[in-house]
């Protein structure tokens, strides 16, 4: 991302906020969707998808135009990825009135990026279109300096899926603590 972390933070972020607004316009309630710093995996309910559709393409283009980044957009139906072994398990958590983190686990979600970053996806190609949700959206995106010399982030993917990889990660965040 050249150093442009705060640019692309704000586009993923973005992209949430405009999905979710496509999203519950059509289907209330909260969106399972999953912010990973340069990009994002959200769960679309099928009578979605096609507003949805839009809303990607108009985001690729509004990427480009807005801040010269090339959003890398796709999307895939569960199904179609179970149907090849791949498990797709998603999860709200609740952290506050109306306000939810999505989480994603299973091998599907692995599939989906690597299709998705080699092109392997039906192209959604950039539009112009409206997009919704991004009334007051900001990016307070800032260096944390560290106070003891060293910041680590652990991003654990477990190789298994299902209960026994939600079991290696609940064993991995317990010798952690």
């Amino acid at each position: 991302n050249s150093g442009r972390h705060r640019d692309v933070n704000f586009v993923a972020a973005a992209s949430i906020a405009a999905l979710q607004a496509e999203i519950t316009a059509i289907s209330p309630g909260p969106v399972a969707c999953q912010f990973g710093g340069d990009g994002a995996l959200v769960a679309v309910p099928p009578e979605a998808a096609e507003a949805v559709r839009r809303c990607l393409a108009a985001l690729a283009h509004w990427a480009d135009k807005s801040f010269g980044l090339m959003l890398r957009v796709g999307m895939v139906r569960v199904s179609d990825l179970a149907a090849e072994g791949a498990q797709v398990l998603a999860a709200l958590y609740r952290v506050g009135h109306d306000t939810y983190y999505g989480q994603f686990l299973g091998g599907g979600t692995l599939l989906l990026e690597a299709r998705l970053k080699a092109g392997g996806l039906a192209p959604i190609d950039p539009c112009e279109g409206r997009i919704a949700g991004l009334d007051g959206l900001s990016c307070r995106w800032e260096p944390v300096a560290s106070a003891k010399g060293t910041i680590l982030c652990l991003i654990a993917d477990p190789v298994a899926g299902g209960a026994e990889g939600a079991g290696v990660i609940a064993r991995l965040r317990q010798d952690i603590e």
